[in-house]
């Protein structure tokens, strides 16, 4: 009877060590195609994983199905069951990843939110009562958007815009106040220009919105270029907004830096370009205007804007949110910055020398320019300061400690025009060659001045160029680019 009952436990033992032999091996194959598709693990890892997987699968045949007892079988079952595992959340975090970065590099998109606007006070909240009503718009610019949002609203609402155009934002402003037309059309992004405009900076809390059309413009994905590694060297327009809209919203830029990458030299040059810089933009037919104002008319306007100002064709962006930003530095636990003054803002007091930050006081850290002398050329600094810091807190091992929530963090924050497969390309080389980056940082400085500018034609607070300062920049990105050390003058 013994010897029946020790048969019967032998064969179960043994279905049960075949089933969980298939399940391993299907778990394997699972994590296998996973990290295939990744596309990131450089040719030794994934040996070495084979290997492993196929050394750990034949243990655990041996310890399964060899009739080696059942202190081996249930080695056996627990390893089984601790591939399954390892495999199953393995294969989760890469499909996160996986997503995550599809999510960033998706930049297929630009949107512009083109509203309605009436005065606060007229008492209009439903824009079926403006039927046939003067409706003003401003004439040359985003005229595009303007009119697909103009004809949008007359087939959804069924109603007859009156349009009346003007030529600049100050024009169309004054005719609301004064009566000339009950309602303006407006790109939101215009907003802020207002805010920098005498006699204008409270237009945009005179007014509320009463319909709204996001006009979305789609990116030609093949005119995106992916890195070109044989070159070993690219550069990246880094654009930081700072609303609470979108990211793929068409917003001025308060944050200007260019990358410039040298990939077999390991060293990454930030380049720094105040926001109140007065300068040609790509569009404006040698008309100056604040660099600012170039993201209103698009991300490509101020990629293109900056490759006049420097000598360089810039093909890549990366574009963020800077409210979203403080989101991914609490989850990356803070960061380590360092200040060059002593000083505070409303909610934080700063040293000189390094400061551990959390992302509110790190984004009023990026965001203060009035406690400095040198105003917005400071604010660039600091701003590379925290970038810099958050790349080296991301490369670190802390970020596996809140991987997952970082990754979620990514949502909405960032964007960028680089491929999915540039991005792997550049992991890939990183995780076979090893070897920390040496970032240098340089801002280009200017002058307190004012002008009219190409997007509003009113005299505006705008920095003049230093153009020898212009000048140490292309010097500093040709030693860059010729792969020597690049020795940044001190500012």
């Amino acid at each position: 009877m013994a010897t029946q009952e020790t048969k019967q436990e032998n064969n179960t033992m043994k279905k049960v060590g075949i089933s969980m032999c298939v399940i391993t091996l299907l778990c394997f194959a699972f994590l296998g195609l996973m990290i295939f598709k990744l596309n990131m693990l450089p040719f030794k890892l994934l040996l070495i994983m084979i290997v492993v997987m196929g050394i750990v699968m034949v243990l655990d045949i041996i310890l399964l199905c060899g009739n080696l007892g059942k202190g081996a079988f249930g080695v056996g079952v627990f390893l089984s069951l601790l591939c399954i595992i390892v495999s199953a959340i393995g294969g989760v975090y890469i499909i996160k990843t996986t997503k995550a970065l599809k999510g960033i590099t998706s930049a297929g998109k630009e949107t512009a939110k083109i509203s309605v606007f009436v005065l606060n006070d007229s008492g209009i909240d439903d824009i079926s009562v403006l039927d046939g009503a003067n409706f003003g718009i401003e004439g040359t610019m985003d005229r595009v958007n303007t009119d697909d949002a103009v004809n949008k609203i007359m087939n959804d609402k069924s109603i007859q815009i009156n349009a009346l155009s003007y030529e600049g934002l100050d024009s169309l402003a004054d005719a609301l106040r004064n009566g000339e037309v009950n309602a303006i059309i407006l790109n939101e992004g215009y907003l802020d220009v207002y805010r920098d405009s005498q006699g204008y900076e409270s237009f945009p809390d005179e007014i509320k919105v009463i319909s709204c059309e996001e006009i979305v413009s789609e990116v030609d994905e093949s005119e995106k270029k992916d890195i070109d590694f044989d070159n070993e060297y690219f550069a990246v327009y880094v654009s930081g907004i700072d609303t609470d809209g979108p990211v793929s919203c068409k917003s001025r830029s308060d944050v200007n830096i260019i990358a410039y990458v040298n990939i077999k030299s390991k060293q990454i040059l930030l380049v720094s370009t105040p926001r109140d810089y007065f300068i040609p933009l790509s569009i404006s037919d040698g008309n100056r205007d604040k660099l600012t104002h170039a993201g209103i008319y698009g991300v490509d306007v101020s990629m293109d804007t900056l490759g006049m100002l420097y000598d360089e064709k810039i093909e890549h962006y990366f574009r963020l949110n800077f409210t979203g930003f403080k989101t991914i530095i609490d989850e990356l636990g803070g960061i380590n910055v360092v200040s060059d003054y002593d000083f505070s803002t409303p909610n934080y007091s700063y040293t000189a020398g390094e400061n551990f930050l959390y992302g509110e006081a790190a984004l009023e850290f990026a965001r203060e320019r009035y406690s400095f002398e040198d105003g917005d050329n400071q604010r660039g600094k600091n701003q590379m300061k925290v970038i810099t810091a958050v790349i080296s807190k991301a490369t670190s091992p802390a970020i596996l400690k809140n991987y997952s929530s970082i990754l979620k963090s990514l949502d909405g924050t960032f964007e960028t025009s680089l491929s999915y497969d540039s991005i792997s390309k550049l992991v890939k080389m990183q995780l076979d060659k090893g070897g920390s980056w040496e970032i240098s940082s340089y801002s280009v400085t200017g002058f307190d001045s004012s002008s009219t500018t190409y997007s509003i034609n009113q005299n505006l607070y705008v920095m003049e160029p230093d153009y020898t300062s212009v000048e140490t920049a292309k010097k500093l990105i040709d030693q860059l680019k010729r792969g020597e050390k690049v020795e940044v003058p001190e500012q």
